[in-house]
């Protein structure tokens, strides 16, 4: 997924590239590739030649933001209350079906939540997130009978 926004302070334009299956991170400033110092801490230089250090905050649940020496650069708002709700709904496979239910629940979850980021019409949001939801009743059905002893 890759997120891009431009400072209204220094006119920079941030690019954050994030993984969402493997959480790899990497941001590019005015199309200058940074150094990965730490996990979530990046270091660029400038057109000063002056060094800078962007720290990387959120996830894909509670939106994206960049700390470049001290101005904030919103890349992703978080989620909005009934989003949450929509997002944590197909995790509710997880309670019927144990580890197997639990992590084809995460799953069904986190993809729910990209498709519920793409989406602007609240409707439509309420329709991708009960789509996935039977998705992912209906995958674990078909896998807990087909494995013997899980019903």
């Amino acid at each position: 997924m890759k997120l891009t926004q431009t400072s209204r302070k220094t006119n920079r334009v941030y690019v954050l590239d994030y993984d969402v299956w493997f959480g790899k991170t990497a941001v590019s400033v005015n199309n200058q590739t940074s150094t990965k110092v730490k996990r979530l801490v990046f270091n660029y230089t400038d057109e000063d030649l002056q060094a800078r250090t962007i720290t990387v905050r959120g996830n894909i649940l509670t939106g994206f933001k960049l700390f470049d020496n001290g101005e904030e650069i919103v890349m992703q708002r978080p989620l909005l209350w009934y989003e949450w709700i929509l997002v944590i709904f197909p995790v509710a496979i997880g309670i019927l079906g144990g580890a197997l239910g639990g992590g084809l629940g995460a799953v069904v979850g986190i993809t729910n939540g990209l498709m519920i980021r793409q989406t602007n019409s609240v409707i439509l949001k309420v329709v991708v997130s009960l789509i996935f939801a039977g998705l992912g009743f209906l995958i674990y059905s078909v896998l807990a009978a087909a494995i013997p002893g899980l019903l």
